[in-house]
């Protein structure tokens, strides 16, 4: 799995944040690329989300155990992820 379906999947993981608040991330040139080093001033800024999706996209970020977990669900039950 590269790297930017991971990021995706990670940010996808943040309770509250739908397909809309995604979207707007993807759509910013670069922005996924670097999402784990930006604040959530610098996410909300740089694509428009409010600084409350910002927060949370950035809380779940922080939790490297909540990307492993769901990594793992994905392998166990040989799912395949198909980004549009």
């Amino acid at each position: 799995m590269n790297e930017s379906l991971r990021t995706l999947i990670h940010a996808s993981l943040a309770k509250g944040i739908g397909p809309a608040t995604i979207r707007q991330l993807m759509a910013v040139d670069g922005l996924m690329e670097k999402i784990y080093d930006l604040s959530a001033h610098d996410i909300a800024s740089h694509s428009g989300i409010s600084i409350k999706h910002a927060e949370l996209i950035c809380a779940t970020l922080s939790n490297k155990h909540m990307l492993a977990r769901e990594l793992e669900l994905i392998e166990e039950h040989g799912v395949t992820c198909v980004s549009i």
